[in-house]
């Protein structure tokens, strides 16, 4: 499969590479085939060279859409084919302290 990596502070935009397509190996693990993506502002400190933390091969892009190819068995609400978007917030679903905390507090 194709996806953007970065490649050096000298290449402003990445190259296209072939790596290997992703597996699930998680039991709430989910494979988009990404359809549509963009460019934020996190991506460019990245590639601007402001975030240090960039390596040869990192792959780039984390808010897309696409369409579900496979899940594991955990996942709830979805099935293969349904179209999904990305959002750069990652949370596991499951119910933090926080959020436990402030059901407390009300």
């Amino acid at each position: 499969m194709s996806c953007l990596r970065f490649v050096s502070l000298a290449v402003v935009s990445p190259n296209a590479d072939e790596v290997p397509k992703p597996r699930v190996v998680e039991d709430r693990d989910v494979i988009l085939k990404v359809t549509g993506s963009t460019v934020c502002g996190s991506d460019l400190h990245l590639l601007h060279g402001s975030v240090v933390e960039m390596e040869k091969g990192d792959i780039l892009g984390h808010e897309f859409c696409g369409v579900i190819e496979s899940m594991g068995p955990a996942v709830k609400g979805l099935k293969e084919g349904d179209r999904v978007v990305a959002s750069f917030q990652i949370a596991c679903g499951e119910v933090c302290t926080f959020e436990t905390s402030l059901r407390l507090r009300s």
